[in-house]
């Protein structure tokens, strides 16, 4: 059963994508199977970017177009169920937020807008910088954009959903706020302070 109370804005869909570290991106193979693959990406508005080589399966399936969906989300903390019931199981839960797009897949053909993708997927994963920025122009990188593929997500249908207590009451998303800040390992802090957006 869809949880009405877990959706949300897609004016969410910009900070999962930005803070989410791999993407799954969603197809369908050439026997008629769902195909996730697993990808690194950066985002420029409603384009995703991704990158990966002229051959193999994704860009079999890729090249000449196709509908996809991507999903990215980030993973918050576990509330195991003892923290709300003695030996009720059901009140265990993980905690989440996440994004899934539907839209078309295309490869880049300019050399400039793979330079540029390349450059914010860089940014994104090596945010200290210590290389030099990819140009089309640069020698250091003509034959790497000659052989690297870009592929490019056109955002269609987008919708965020996250799982943060908020469908709890007001005194047990407190409560479970202050037992994250106990125990504090992992993202509990993070979680903490995520849960306490949805008293504001």
């Amino acid at each position: 059963m869809r949880r009405k109370d877990f959706e949300g804005e897609s004016s969410g869909a910009g900070e999962i994508l930005d803070r989410a570290e791999v993407g799954q991106l969603g197809l369908t193979d050439a026997e008629g199977w769902p195909r996730i693959i697993p990808v690194n990406f950066a985002r420029d508005g409603g384009s995703i970017y991704f990158h990966g080589a002229a051959e193999g399966e994704k860009y079999t399936l890729l090249r000449n177009g196709a509908r996809v969906t991507f999903l990215a989300y980030l993973a918050f903390s576990i509330i195991p169920s003892y923290w709300r019931s003695k030996d009720y199981a059901c009140p265990a839960g993980a905690f989440y937020k996440s994004v899934h797009i539907r839209g078309a897949c295309s490869i880049v053909q300019s050399a400039q807008e793979k330079a540029a993708a390349l450059n914010m997927i860089m940014e994104k994963y090596q945010p200290e910088g210590g290389y030099n920025k990819i140009s089309a122009d640069d020698p250091l990188y003509v034959k790497a954009l000659q052989e690297t593929v870009i592929f490019r997500v056109e955002s269609g249908q987008v919708s965020v959903k996250g799982k943060l207590g908020q469908n709890l009451p007001p005194e047990t998303r407190r409560y479970l706020i202050s037992k994250l800040l106990e125990r504090n390992t992992g993202p509990d802090r993070i979680t903490a302070d995520e849960m306490g957006k949805t008293l504001q």
